[in-house]
């Protein structure tokens, strides 16, 4: 027999769109709780290195604020990373297991746009890597 969230994502499609949204939400806070722990942060020190308060970085980290994608990558940057994203079909990943639909990875010096000499995409990727590194990839 169905559990009932599965019964309650085939009623509409805006059930599934929401639980797309809440999953996603949910990679991006997980990854960043992970960031943090691996840097052994706290929140208070990544709102210092963000220049905002405490509140506001628990607001991002439970939900209950809008999290930008550039808030995000402020985030990322805060910790010495940046933010992959990886697009698959709907089928290959769940959006609650941690399958990598969105990971957080070390960042690499660049300056900026005017470093990046191009993007390509394969295999349903998309990478900015700086130029310094696409010599040897």
């Amino acid at each position: 027999m169905d559990n009932m969230m599965e019964k309650w994502l085939r009623e509409s499609e805006e059930n599934r769109k929401m639980y797309a949204q809440e999953g996603l939400i949910l990679d991006a806070t997980e990854g960043i709780w992970e960031a943090l722990e691996k840097r052994k942060w706290n929140k208070k020190r990544l709102a210092d290195a963000l220049g905002t308060s405490r509140a506001h970085v628990t607001q991002l980290l439970n939900g209950s604020r809008n999290m930008t994608l550039r808030t995000l990558s402020d985030i990322a940057f805060s910790l010495g990373m940046r933010v992959a994203i990886r697009f698959c079909d709907e089928g290959q990943a769940s959006t609650w297991k941690n399958e990598g639909t969105l990971s957080v990875i070390p960042q690499q010096s660049f300056q900026a746009f005017r470093d990046i000499r191009d993007v390509t995409a394969a295999n349903d990727w998309v990478n900015l890597l700086p130029a310094d590194d696409r010599k040897s990839a």
